[in-house]
């Protein structure tokens, strides 16, 4: 027999049934007989099969090839199928319950073939299409053997102006599985492979549901959208109706600046720092004061950061206000204790500001004038939801109804300027930088002589977000605190002239990673380096024929850390348990002159280190650990421990505080305090979840606490560490909080009986005696009625 090979050329250019003739009638085809009926019958089934299956792949191609015309903007992939199974050629069999048709598809041009169209879909949906018959069957791709379970993750953002919600739950409909967004809004879920509802929940939001088919790793961002004001609900302490019970943190709230808003205010100035004193646990340190006292300890042991940077003195006029310009505020959390294994550096307490994104959707604005101060904030896209950026000012006028009874009052005011703007690069990465600017200024003349001081706090961060994959998030933050004052006095008759300053500065480098390893288990952990330079002060005094300097020893310090932790739910999350732990390490820095003291702390001689020397060092373990156990859907049991170390403390004689307060590092002569703090806590909600109760005891065991000799020298002192003394201290007490989240009254009730000892050598007699910071009772109660949508009372009571 004869073999016969047609080029491709020649197949193309001969037709099918010329070409099988042309095998079928070769000498020897039939082993060399004549082509008989048998012949002639396989011939003519041969060239019927042959014709008709070159017809249906013709068919096919001209399906294929046929122009379609759509609009190239984001459309679903339902509507593309749709329109496409309206093409008259063309007949489509799909199960849509296979594929995620809601998902948006940008279409590269606006005429294309079918085929094109369909390479596209099959790329976006993850499946194949082939023919049977006239019909074009969509099925899903056959995937590899082995991966089983895939990742959703994503932002969550607030519809009207993109800004990242905090805190917002996604869960599986009907499950108790699901995740919580960090810090800047993202989420993470590991799934096995199926179909599955998302929904997406935060309070005063209205709830979204996501049909989702997990067939593949998939980014699914949501925008929620506000409630009307009718159905708002106002919450002070939660961001979920469960909160109280479900969430494994205790001794934390977390509050927002539209609630902060509904709290009086004194001269109609809301103040952040004002609502988190009326919280169990928390007492005043001075009637206007804005500093603040946890637990019994001092308000230098509580850290406040504002966009990852430390606020070293957020108060405005002496303490009456606080740094923080509502208008600007986005969130806060605020931790009394237990504090999660990425903070640490004082022993008490952890306020957390961030300040707003920016409306990524159009120009908006919002201002006031109060009795006190006017305050303007603005906000506007950069680039169309990929980027905004918002100002925000505030100035007092407490100068200017003065000048009208005394000419003596040159100056009386303070001022806030924020900043913040970001930048989305693509899914994966975005930028932010945000800087604020504050300070006070006060100022008397008489005749020709004059008295003046200021002080203020200068912020800016840098922070990267970048998403390696679905499961691993991280942030890199640089950041720069400058804390400074100035006072300075002139008196022309004499030619004397004084002036003083000092200042503070950070500088910080750190590390946050976030790993969503499946929804029952989360790991935290990272790293940190920060730089501080101390400059506690230097004074020039000049008269008519003098000049003097009096400066007090500068001094630098390097604070690291690294950290790990782990958020995990067992027991099908009825027991949730989150173990972390900390390394913190303190390094002193030359030049510097350390004095070296005797038992009746006096100066026997000093040495002398070089400028960049490392002549200290100190390392500590802290360990933290939460649990909670769901009791049932509206009970749980909260227990947690806590070890903190604090390494900068404020040399301060006074119980509220003032802008002259110096800070020193911990150094040979001064070793850093220490807290374990343990805690335990009942929390139930009741009339399904209309109210909220919690009941928490706590013990604070606190070492090297530092207290002044009496008539202690503060100020421009070389040798203040020998002023200081040392000892231990303790702290105990029980907590009471019954609130009332929703309704058009809404408030809550916080008592705490407490007792805060300390036990320090040279003071007393050495005896244990009560701590400046001691309140036995604290009883605050807080009422809001919304009358209607314009009109709402709002009260408070401090006992």
């Amino acid at each position: 027999m004869k073999i016969l090979f047609f080029t491709p050329a020649q197949r193309e250019r001969r037709p099918v049934n010329v070409l099988l003739n042309s095998i079928l009638s070769q000498p020897g085809y039939w082993g060399g007989q004549k082509a008989g009926l048998c012949q002639q019958f396989c011939r003519g089934l041969l060239i019927l099969l042959l014709m008709l299956v070159s017809s249906v792949a013709v068919i096919a191609q001209d399906e294929l090839s046929v122009t379609v015309d759509f609009d190239t903007r984001n459309t679903t992939a339902r509507e593309l199928l749709d329109n496409l199974g309206k093409v008259e050629s063309v007949h489509l069999s799909y199960n849509e319950k296979k594929f995620n048709l809601n998902q948006e598809i940008t279409l590269p041009a606006k005429n294309m073939s079918v085929k094109e169209l369909l390479d596209i879909l099959a790329e976006k949906l993850d499946m194949e299409y082939q023919f049977h018959g006239k019909q074009i069957i969509l099925k899903q791709k056959s995937k590899p053997q082995g991966k089983t379970s895939y990742t959703v993750s994503g932002h969550v953002r607030d519809e009207a102006n993109g800004e990242t919600l905090v805190g917002a739950t996604v869960q599986l409909k009907n499950t108790t599985t699901g995740a919580v967004t960090n810090l800047y809004g993202y989420y993470s879920l590991t799934l096995p492979q199926g179909d599955y509802t998302l929904v997406f929940t935060y309070i005063g939001y209205k709830i979204t549901e996501k049909q989702v088919l997990v067939n593949k790793d998939i980014t699914l961002s949501v925008e929620l959208a506000e409630m009307t004001e009718e159905l708002r609900e106002v919450v002070i302490t939660a961001y979920r109706p469960d909160d109280n019970v479900a969430v494994n943190r205790m001794s934390y709230n977390k509050l927002e600046a539209k609630k902060i808003q509904q709290v009086p205010a004194l001269f109609g100035e809301a103040d952040p720092l004002k609502v988190i004193k009326l919280l169990p646990g928390v007492s005043m340190t001075g009637e206007l004061s804005s500093n603040y006292s946890v637990r019994g300890g001092g308000y230098d042991q509580n850290l406040v950061l504002l966009d990852e940077a430390v606020v070293y003195n957020p108060s405005h006029l002496m303490g009456i206000f606080s740094t923080f310009n509502n208008d600007a505020v986005k969130n806060m959390e605020f931790y009394k204790g237990n504090l999660p294994a990425r903070y640490g550096g004082r022993l008490s307490s952890f306020l957390n500001v961030q300040m707003k994104d920016g409306n990524n959707k159009r120009i908006s604005g919002q201002g006031g004038v109060s009795l006190l101060a006017s305050r303007l904030t603005l906000e506007m896209p950069t680039l169309k939801n990929r980027g905004s950026l918002m100002v925000s000012g505030r100035r007092s006028y407490a100068d200017v109804f003065f000048r009208p009874f005394t000419n003596e009052i040159k100056a009386l005011y303070f001022y806030d300027f924020n900043l913040t703007t970001n930048l989305k690069i693509n899914e994966n990465n975005k930028v932010y930088f945000s800087a604020y600017r504050g300070r006070d200024v006060f100022s008397t003349a008489f005749e020709k002589d004059s008295d003046h001081i200021s002080w203020g706090n200068f912020i800016s961060t840098f922070r990267w977000n970048h998403s390696f994959n679905k499961k691993l998030f991280s942030n890199l933050s640089l950041s720069y605190s400058k804390y400074d004052y100035k006072l300075g006095q002139r008196v022309d008759s004499t030619g004397y002239e004084m002036n003083w300053k000092a200042r503070l500065q950070d500088c910080t480098l750190k590390m946050d990673f976030d790993y969503f390893l499946s929804p029952q288990h989360t790991v935290t952990f990272g790293l940190s380096s920060t730089l501080h330079v101390f400059n506690p002060g230097a004074m020039s005094l000049k008269e008519k024929s003098s000049y003097e300097e009096i400066e007090t020893l500068d001094s630098k310090a390097l604070e690291h850390a690294a950290y790990l932790g782990t958020e995990s739910k067992l027991l099908d999350g009825r027991l949730m348990v989150n173990p972390g732990l900390r390394l913190s390490v303190f390094q002193n820095v030359g030049a510097y002159a350390l004095f070296n003291f005797n038992d009746t702390y006096e100066v026997t001689d000093s040495t002398n280190y070089k400028n960049g020397d490392v002549f200290n060092t100190f390392i500590n373990l802290e360990p933290r650990l939460v649990m909670t156990y769901r009791i049932a859907d509206n009970l749980s049991l909260k227990g947690g421990y806590a070890r903190s170390v604090q390494y900068l403390q404020l040399a301060s004689n006074t119980l509220s505080g003032t802008p002259l307060d110096v800070w020193v590092p911990s150094t040979p002569n001064v070793k850093p305090q220490k807290c374990d703090q343990y805690s335990i806590g009942l929390f139930q909600n009741l009339f399904g979840n209309k109210l909220e109760t919690s009941v928490e005891v706590f013990y604070k065991d606190m070492k090297g606490q530092i207290d002044f000799k009496d008539d202690a020298d503060v100020l421009l002192n070389k040798q203040l560490e020998g002023e200081f003394r040392f000892g231990k201290g303790s702290a105990s007490g029980i907590e009471f909080m019954l609130s009332k989240p929703h309704g058009k009254l809404n408030g809550w009730i916080s008592y705490t009986y407490s007792k805060s000892i300390r036990k320090i050598e040279g003071v007393n007699d050495g005896y244990e005696y009560l701590s400046a910071y001691d309140r036995p009772h604290n009883l605050a109660i807080t009422a809001n009625y919304q009358l209607s949508k314009r009109l709402g009372f709002s009260s408070n009571w401090v006992w």
